[in-house]
């Protein structure tokens, strides 16, 4: 029992297979968004947050806890999605009303914080 090492569940860093993975996922969460904001004919917060929370989870699954590299991916990663979504949207026609600028800012600097965040992955499961 004194030779047991409590780190042996660590995860091994894999920050290439987090960028590849968390790009691909980011790309697909973007266009998946687009087309539900296309099919519903409208835009809705939570779910815009809900995709951008499925790439930071995609990305932390390989990183270790508390791993800077991890808090940089998800803040380049995550607002990917966002980024792709409002192009895509755009380039299809759809724009919003008067707001649409400070909604974008504010849920562009949303995602970048909380892609940091979870990409850091503090917490301790």
């Amino acid at each position: 029992m004194d030779n047991y090492d409590f780190n042996e569940n660590e995860k091994e860093p894999n920050y290439l297979m987090a960028c590849i993975v968390g790009l691909i996922t980011s790309v697909l969460v973007g266009f998946g968004l687009a087309f539900l904001g296309m099919w519903t004919e409208s835009e809705y917060t939570f779910v815009l947050i809900f995709g951008g929370l499925i790439v930071s989870y995609v990305i932390r699954h390989f990183l270790p806890k508390e791993s800077i590299a991890g808090a940089i991916i998800g803040a380049i990663l995550t607002p990917v999605a966002y980024i792709i979504y409002q192009v895509y949207m755009n380039k299809q026609g759809y724009s919003y009303g008067a707001d649409s600028e400070v909604r974008f800012w504010f849920i562009l600097l949303l995602s970048i914080a909380m892609g940091a965040g979870l990409g850091y992955n503090k917490d301790n499961e």
